[in-house]
């Protein structure tokens, strides 16, 4: 029989532990890589339904057409403040003011406070006869509100200068009843 050199037979050994953990470790990593990759995808599709969804909410409540104009506003301000912008600088505003790149923009806003189910039921429901006439009769209501309540702080006011005038001719009262003592 044969004799095993010992260090040969410890660097076979060790040689094999090597390799059997490098495989383990490359299955591992693969593993783990795939289901980043896979995670990456689907954050990434996630993002672009919430995006989706945002921007039809945007439509249908009607926000999208005004951002749009204020954004056009916005371009016809600057070109006729200041002719000498170039007409691509001015395009590359246009872009910046474009609604996907305000929908981008207010992307982390939303998602703080509304999940991507929750954006869509507010599509649903703004797509109801309840949610249109909501969109329709809130501006006027603001309108009214806003009337009532200056009517209210005018009165407020007006309540407020008397007390002080009153308590400011009582305290001169006593004035001048102490002077005349």
């Amino acid at each position: 029989m044969r004799k095993v050199n010992p260090i040969s037979f410890r660097c076979l050994a060790l040689s094999f532990i090597l390799i059997v953990s490098s495989l383990c470790f490359s299955k591992i990593y693969a593993q783990a890589t795939n289901a980043m990759v896979s995670d990456s995808k689907q954050a990434f599709t996630a993002e672009k339904e919430y995006k989706r969804a945002l921007k039809q909410l945007l439509t249908c409540t009607g926000s999208k057409e005004g951002l749009d104009q204020v954004g056009q506003q916005a371009v016809g301000y600057y070109h006729s403040k200041y002719p000498m912008l170039s007409d691509s600088f001015l395009v590359q505003i246009d872009r910046s003011l474009s609604i996907d790149s305000l929908i981008t923009r207010f992307m982390p806003l939303y998602s703080r406070h509304f999940t991507l189910s929750e954006i869509k039921g507010l599509i649903t429901f703004y797509n109801t006869a309840l949610g249109k006439k909501i969109m329709h009769e809130m501006p006027l209501l603001m309108q009214e509100k806003a009337a009532v309540t200056e009517n209210l702080y005018q009165s407020i006011q007006q309540r407020v200068e008397q007390q002080v005038a009153n308590q400011s001719n009582a305290a001169n009262g006593k004035q001048e009843n102490n002077q005349d003592k």
